[in-house]
């Protein structure tokens, strides 16, 4: 019996001892994001590169399985909140190519040209006082933009939806995500910085 848990416990250290298999590398591609056909050359170089800049730090495998017959989803923990800001611009704005809706891809393409920075700057420039007010008592009550959300909901653009939203941004304005970075865009829409 002793020589068999002897090679149980060679077996052992060797298994320890093995180097853990490099996790697989998830590979993107620029056609994933946009339709190549339908960028101008400058807008493919800039996607190409921002691709070859974001591979490498996808390189930690997959979060999960993702959806039947898909390949799963990256690991984007490494990246910064520059990168995922460029990634749903990209997506966006691929999106609306392939949707043909020309004015939401000139919108998406204004959007990639700015900086993170930027657009905060942007979005806290709003004069608040050009956003109409909740107060339904008054007979001066100007309507809100109505915008609708990703998930299918809609957002009363009003003075109130602004104060929270800036103070929000204002406070996390180091780690913003997309949701966020959609909600400086539909107040920018409406109402412009100043």
């Amino acid at each position: 019996m002793s020589t068999l848990d002897g090679l149980n416990g060679r077996a052992q250290r060797l298994q320890d001892a093995a180097p853990e298999p490099a996790p697989e590398l998830y590979l993107i591609y620029p056609e994933e994001f946009a339709p190549l056909d339908k960028l101008t050359s400058d807008e493919r170089a800039a996607l190409e590169a921002f691709v070859a800049r974001v591979q490498p730090k996808l390189d930690r495998g997959l979060m999960g399985p993702g959806p039947a017959g898909s390949r799963g989803y990256p690991d984007m923990r490494g990246l910064s909140n520059e990168d995922l800001l460029e990634w749903h611009l990209w997506c966006k704005r691929g999106d609306a190519l392939e949707r043909d809706d020309l004015a939401a891809a000139a919108k998406w393409r204004r959007y990639l040209t700015e900086g993170l920075d930027e657009l905060i700057e942007q979005f806290l420039s709003i004069d608040e006082m050009s956003i109409p007010q909740t107060d339904t008592a008054s007979t001066q009550h100007v309507k809100a933009p109505i915008v609708k959300l990703d998930y299918g909901g809609t957002k009363e653009l009003h003075r109130t939806y602004y104060r929270y939203d800036r103070g929000y941004i204002e406070r996390h304005r180091d780690r913003l995500g997309c949701d966020d970075i959609d909600t400086m865009h539909q107040w920018l829409d409406a109402f412009g910085g100043g």
